[in-house]
C-alpha cells in the first residue's frame, strides 16, 4: 500500500496504479472508480476520509476492516431533488410496499402466536388465517427440496422441541416474503440401506462423475489448443460441441450460467484483439470453453440500468463484505485446527 501511495504521489496516474495493484475485485479493472455514493454506504473510516477531501485531492493510507485504501476524490455531486409529480409513482410504490410488509409481518406474528398457543396441531392456526397445511416428503438433516432446502427448516425439524417434544416449530422466515411453521408427523431413525437398494444410484453417480471428469479433461485440452492458435470450429466439431455467441454481457447477466459468468470476469483482459480462453465446470457435468474477445469498461450512466444507486450500494456492500469474509476465513484457517463429525438422520 505504501509503495502504491508513493507512486501516486510521485505523479503516476491513479487509475493505472489501481488497475495494477488494487486487490478489490469490484473496482480494480475500472481504475479504482467507485462512482458517486452518499453517506452511510461505506465503512466509517473510509467515509470520514472521503467527505473531508476536496476534488482532485489524494488521501494518505486509510485503514478499514477490509485493509488499506488510497482514495482520490474526482468530483462532488449535489443531491438532486424531484418534484411531487416526478416522485408520485415512487412514493406510491414505496407506500404499497411498506403496507404489504406491515400486513405480512402482522399475519406472520398472528401465525406464530396461534401455533404457539396450540402447539400440538397446525390446523387451528391454518383455519384462523385461511391457510392450507401441506404434508412434505421425507427430509434429512441436510434438508429437502424447494422450501425445505433452507437450512432453517432442517434445523427446526430436528430440534428437540419439535422432534422429541412433538410441538409446532416457531415461525421460520425463509425470505422477506415467505414464512413457515412446521411440525413432524413421523420420524424414522437413520439406517444404512442395503446395497441392492442403492447400487443403481451409486452406478449413476460414478458414471456422472466420470463423465464430468472426461468433459473437463477434453475442455482443458481444447483450451490449450486454442491458446496455440487452433481452429475454433474444428475443435468444437471434434467433440460434438458448438460455439454460442453472447455478445456483450455484464456482471448481472441472467442468460449465462453463474459458473460461466464468474469465470468470464476472472479472465485477463485481451490484448491486441487476441481472444483469451478459459473454462468452467457446469452443474450438469458439462464443461464450457469460454472465449473472450474484448472488455468494455463500465460507465456510471449505466447504473440506472442496474437498478440505480440503491443497487450499486448493495453491490458495493457485497463486494466489501466478501473481501472481508475471505480475509477472515484465511486468518481463522491459519490459526486453528478444526475437527468435525457428521451425524445424519431422517425426519
Amino acid at each position: 500500500a505504501e509503495a502504491a501511495l508513493k507512486r501516486v504521489e510521485g505523479g503516476e496516474d491513479f487509475a493505472a496504479v489501481a488497475r495494477e495493484l488494487s486487490q478489490d475485485p469490484g473496482s480494480a479493472e475500472n481504475g479504482g472508480d467507485l462512482g458517486f455514493f452518499e453517506r452511510g454506504v461505506m465503512d466509517k473510516a473510509f467515509e470520514e476520509a472521503v467527505f473531508g477531501m476536496q476534488p482532485g485531492e489524494v488521501s494518505g493510507l486509510v485503514r478499514t476492516p477490509f485493509g488499506f485504501h488510497i482514495i482520490k476524490l474526482t468530483g462532488i455531486r449535489a443531491p438532486q431533488g424531484k418534484s411531487f409529480d416526478e416522485a408520485r409513482e415512487a412514493i406510491r410504490a414505496a407506500y404499497l410496499k411498506n403496507e404489504a410488509e406491515r400486513l405480512f409481518y402482522e399475519y406472520a406474528e398472528r401465525l406464530s402466536d396461534l401455533a404457539y398457543e396450540d402447539p400440538d396441531s397446525l390446523q387451528p392456526a391454518a383455519e384462523a388465517l385461511g391457510l392450507k397445511t401441506r404434508e412434505s416428503d421425507w427430509i434429512t438433516r441436510d434438508g429437502g427440496k424447494g422450501v425445505l432446502a433452507s437450512p432453517k427448516v432442517a434445523a427446526a425439524a430436528f430440534s428437540d422441541d419439535v422432534l422429541a417434544g412433538g410441538h409446532n416449530s416457531e415461525a421460520i422466515e425463509l425470505d422477506p416474503e415467505h414464512i413457515l411453521v412446521l411440525r413432524v408427523i413421523e420420524h424414522e431413525e437413520s439406517s444404512v440401506k442395503p446395497f441392492d437398494a442403492v447400487k443403481d444410484r451409486i452406478r449413476e453417480i460414478l458414471k456422472t462423475e466420470k463423465a464430468a471428469k472426461l468433459a473437463r479433461e477434453k475442455g482443458e485440452a481444447i483450451i490449450g489448443q486454442l491458446r496455440q492458435g487452433g481452429d475454433r470450429q474444428a475443435l468444437a466439431a471434434g467433440v460434438g460441441g458448438e460455439w454460442v455467441s453472447k455478445g456483450a454481457v455484464d456482471r448481472v447477466d441472467r442468460t449465462l450460467p453463474p459458473a460461466i459468468l464468474s469465470r468470464l470476469f476472472r479472465l485477463p483482459k485481451p490484448e491486441a484483439e487476441k481472444p483469451v480462453y478459459g473454462g468452467a465446470a457446469l452443474q450438469n457435468g458439462d464443461f464450457a470453453v469460454i472465449a473472450m474477445g474484448a472488455v468494455k469498461m463500465g460507465q456510471m450512466d449505466q447504473v440506472e440500468k442496474l437498478g440505480g444507486e440503491k443497487a450499486l450500494r448493495s453491490m458495493m456492500r457485497k463486494s466489501f463484505g466478501e473481501a472481508y469474509y475471505r480475509h477472515l476465513l484465511q486468518n481463522l484457517r491459519a490459526a486453528a485446527k478444526v475437527e468435525y463429525f457428521n451425524q445424519d438422520g431422517e425426519g
